[in-house]
């Protein structure tokens, strides 16, 4: 049968970051994605949406962010064991397209048990005003245990 290549999302989340002094940051957003390679061991989407988010910063400033997202992601299956993702989004200010922002995720998982995997993650953002006495990049590497259940 045909597949659905349009789909909606919704993404939602909230949380603090000690490196780049947020005390609280949220967020909440919706798009629209098109799928447009979907083959059994490769997945290629684009995404456009709108999403906002809250700064409450350590200084006490803090700031509300109304933004457009032009996203991607793809997932691919270079041998049965390995998976790779790559994400990214670019989320420049509605009322100031020069205040933007980026994130670019790359991630590389390994399945040790059925339900278990070991990732390692490469993750860079970029924020055009941060925190005051914060960098505007911020590059991480991280590595986790993911469990099914």
């Amino acid at each position: 049968g045909q597949r659905r290549r349009l789909y909606a999302y919704h993404q939602a989340g909230g949380g603090y970051d000690e490196i780049r002094k947020i005390d609280r940051q949220l967020q909440d957003g919706v798009g629209m994605g098109y799928k447009v390679i979907e083959k059994p061991r490769l997945k290629f989407n684009g995404e456009l949406g709108a999403q906002y988010q809250q700064f409450e910063y350590r200084d006490t400033t803090g700031k509300g962010v109304y933004s457009v997202r032009f996203g991607e992601n793809l997932a691919w299956n270079p041998i049965d064991r390995i998976q790779v993702t790559h994400r990214f989004a670019f989320m420049p200010n509605i009322e100031d397209f020069g205040d933007y922002r980026w994130r670019f995720d790359l991630g590389f998982a390994y399945p040790v048990f059925k339900r278990v995997t070991l990732n390692l993650n490469v993750v860079d953002e970029y924020e055009v005003a941060p925190a005051r006495r914060v960098d505007s990049n911020d590059l991480q590497i991280q590595s986790t245990v993911g469990f099914v259940f």
